[in-house]
This record gives structure tokens, C-alpha cells and sequence, in this order.
């Protein structure tokens, strides 16, 4: 359970970030004038989240690449 929760934390810190603030306001803009506010955020939202989602386990099994465990061979 308590992965779950840090791995959850990770991903709430991730998507609180300044880089994903300014990722998302990104993406906002690029919609302004094509599509309406409601159809913006319901597209915004999945991408934002997955992106972060990445990010994170990607950064994990990086770390958990780096530090083991190792078995004696």
C-alpha cells in the first residue's frame, strides 16, 4: 500500500509542477479559437495526465534499473 500512496504523491507532484502548469496552458492556447472551453479542457486533461503518468513510472524503472535489487549470479 505504501508504494501505491508514494507513486501516487509522485504522480500528484508531477502534475502540480511548474513544467506541467506551463504544458497545459500550452496546450490551452493552441486550442483558443478552434475548439470551445469545454471541449479544450476534456481534451487537455487526458493528455496532461498521461504525459505525467510517464514521466513518472519512466523515471522509476529508471531508478529501479540503476539500483537493483541484483541477484548473486
Amino acid at each position: 500500500m505504501s508504494a501505491d500512496r508514494d507513486l501516487a504523491e509522485a504522480i500528484h507532484n508531477a502534475l502540480s509542477s511548474a513544467k506541467s502548469i506551463d504544458h497545459a496552458l500550452d496546450l490551452w492556447h493552441e486550442g483558443r479559437g478552434l475548439l470551445t472551453e469545454y471541449d479544450r479542457f476534456n481534451l487537455l486533461l487526458p493528455v496532461l495526465a498521461r504525459s505525467v503518468i510517464e514521466e513518472v513510472l519512466a523515471r522509476r524503472q529508471s531508478e529501479a534499473a540503476r539500483t537493483g535489487p541484483w541477484g548473486e549470479p
